[in-house]
């Protein structure tokens, strides 16, 4: 599973933030330590016909390349889905001279942080939904996305989702976390005729399919239904 990040305000600061107790702009300072250790701070990718954008809201030059690169991505017709992922979507008091969120007028989906809460923000023209904070036994959203004929689906966004079933924390007080695993380490090498999975998480992961066991020469595939392994 691919992962990606755009920074917050705690990674680099907006502009006109000065360092606490000086008149240094912490802005450009922060922005080049975060470069250095993580590297882009706005950027877009393809996976196939599935658009992403993610964007530092802190940056007015990085808003005006993500602008141009988002209303390029508008112009092809190969795309058939566009998600937009940022540290919020709107004007924060807390940034001097303000922010630079990019809020375009069409997206399928977009996904924010910033408030340590898990909200709606809106879901007309498309939705928001704001999740996190991932120091909160870290806490995470899902989003199923299906693949259609015409492009995809998200199950969060064909109406407004189920924080029981599609929020969850990542890992308990305690410190264990949460997995979806096998009992076999190495799929690839499995000597039994059972594997079983183990899912501790509120998403059925299991769907109905195919397996196969190869002894020698490989044999037909067997029908199987999933279901939630506990």
């Amino acid at each position: 599973m691919a992962y990606v990040e755009t920074p917050g305000n705690h990674d680099v600061a907006p502009s006109g933030k000065r360092l606490f107790g000086s008149t240094i702009d912490w802005h450009p300072i922060s922005a080049q330590i975060y470069e250095t250790q993580f590297g882009q701070r706005s950027y877009s990718f393809r996976m196939g016909d599935f658009y992403v954008l993610m964007h530092d809201w802190s940056d007015a030059a990085l808003k005006a390349w993500a602008a141009q690169d988002y209303e390029a991505s508008l112009s092809d017709p190969t795309i058939k889905y566009r998600l937009i992922g940022q540290h919020f979507h709107a004007r924060w008091d807390g940034a001097p001279n303000g922010n630079e969120s990019f809020r375009p007028a069409t997206c399928d989906l977009m996904l924010i942080g910033h408030g340590h809460t898990v909200a709606t923000i809106q879901t007309s023209p498309y939705y928001i939904y704001e999740d996190g904070p991932a120091f909160k036994y870290g806490t995470t959203g899902f989003f199923n996305f299906r693949r259609t004929a015409g492009g995809w689906t998200c199950d969060q966004t064909a109406s407004r989702r189920d924080p029981t079933n599609d929020v969850w924390p990542l890992f308990t007080a305690n410190g264990v976390t949460k997995n979806v695993r096998a009992d076999q380490p190495d799929s690839m090498n499995i000597t039994t005729n059972r594997v079983t999975i183990t899912n501790d998480l509120p998403q059925n992961f299991m769907m109905a399919g195919k397996v196969c066991f190869e002894q020698g020469d490989l044999s037909p595939c067997d029908e199987w239904s999933g279901a939630r392994a506990v």
